[in-house]
């Protein structure tokens, strides 16, 4: 797998939603060899300091040509560096492995919250494959209609979006999961909330549909040396690391 140390030129580093940020910057390196569902590690630290020292891990959200973007939420320290930078950004990836989009078929790409974050790219990838855009189902869910920062880029793919929010103020008043009412065969590929991804994994496992899902959790280096990102596997004893392993399993792999 190739990996990369890049200090990358920034294109934009823009609000796309509340306290919601979307970087896009240029790596052929990574646009060309990335796939769905993988990470890049990112320093948040400015080029004069190197606090925060430890970097942190961010999806792929979209690539287009050389062009690469990351979705993220200002939530702290890191984040607020990051939000701030206009010129560089330095960064190790891709990591991980991604989604494991079946050639043919039909796919239902199900996020919650900043979820999302990776499934654009899922699309992008799955279309490019050369897959029809009837074949692909989005469903989001969310709190309120506040927290769907990119769904219309989804639209501008050509894709139909199918949204369920907690309140009622867009789409489906309720559960993102009471909108897989689809019949037939599906692959459900799944990122969000970890409540919402085990009510995901036991919906497919009622229909019969093979369910992969990307976690996300605390990863200190990104490529399994400290071993800070464990999760429990499905045998006793056994546990796997999000970064090296994954972050995207098969749904009966692993404790949700």
């Amino acid at each position: 797998m190739n990996q990369f140390l890049i200090r990358a030129k920034i294109l934009e580093n823009v609000e796309v939603g509340t306290n919601v940020l979307r970087l896009t910057f240029e790596a052929e390196e990574i646009a060309e060899t990335a796939k769905s569902g993988q990470f890049l590690m990112v320093k948040t630290a400015t080029e004069a300091s190197d606090d925060p020292i430890l970097r942190r891990p961010f999806s792929i959200h979209r690539v287009d040509g050389k062009r690469v973007c990351i979705l993220y939420k200002v939530v702290g320290r890191g984040t607020t560096i990051l939000a701030k930078q206009q010129k560089v950004i330095d960064l190790v990836g891709p990591l991980g492995n991604g989604f494991s989009i079946p050639e043919e078929g039909r796919l239902a790409i199900v996020g919650g919250g900043l979820g999302i974050a990776p499934l654009l790219f899922v699309a992008q990838q799955a279309l490019r494959q050369g897959r029809e855009e009837e074949e692909i189902q989005i469903l989001i869910g969310a709190r309120t209609s506040a927290e769907f920062p990119v769904v219309d880029d989804f639209r501008q793919l050509g894709l139909k979006v199918r949204t369920a929010t907690d309140d009622g103020s867009a789409g489906h008043h309720g559960l993102v999961t009471e909108l897989m009412d689809m019949e037939g065969d599906w692959t459900v590929l799944t990122c969000g909330p970890a409540p919402m991804m085990r009510a995901v994994a036991k919906r497919c496992e009622e229909k019969n549909w093979d369910c992969q899902v990307s976690l996300e959790t605390t990863m200190p280096c990104g490529m399994g040396a400290c071993l800070g990102c464990a999760v429990q596997g499905k045998e006793k004893h056994e546990y796997k690391h999000v970064c090296k392993d994954g972050p995207v399993f098969k749904a009966g792999d692993v404790c949700l």
